[in-house]
């Protein structure tokens, strides 16, 4: 985390903003994946649930400034590849994505579908390795 707060303190001193917000972010550990993220801010209260496979994460340790989304930022420190990611906000409202993966011999995938359960909106990510 303390990597990720230096470079968001560095790309808002290069481009400041006149409302920032600071979320807490408290993070359960099953092994070496994060199953479990709870988010404060403002009183308002924001849960992320994990699963994962136990495949290689190609991501882990990776850190993009231009990939940061909600599943971005969470490979970035586990071990294994999210399988199921169940946002909860705190007005009872649940987000969940499933994500299915194509793996090559070495067990690193290559391609990653994902998809949000309350409707057909899918996508589809390719992994190269050099």
């Amino acid at each position: 985390m303390n990597v990720i707060n230096k470079v968001m303190a560095k790309v808002l001193a290069e481009k400041p903003q006149k409302d920032v917000s600071v979320v807490n972010w408290e993070l359960t550990w099953t092994g070496d994946n994060i199953t479990k993220m709870v988010g404060t801010s403002n009183g308002v209260i924001n849960t992320i649930a994990l699963q994962y496979d136990d495949k290689n994460n190609p991501t882990k340790g990776f850190l993009d400034l231009y990939a940061f989304d909600m599943t971005g930022n969470l490979a970035l420190f586990s071990k294994n590849n999210i399988t199921n990611l169940v946002l909860t906000y705190s007005d009872g409202e649940n987000l969940v994505i499933n994500y299915s993966y194509q793996y090559d011999d070495q067990g690193y995938p290559t391609m990653r579908i994902g998809n949000y359960v309350d409707d057909d909106d899918q996508w589809i990510d390719y992994f190269e390795y050099k």
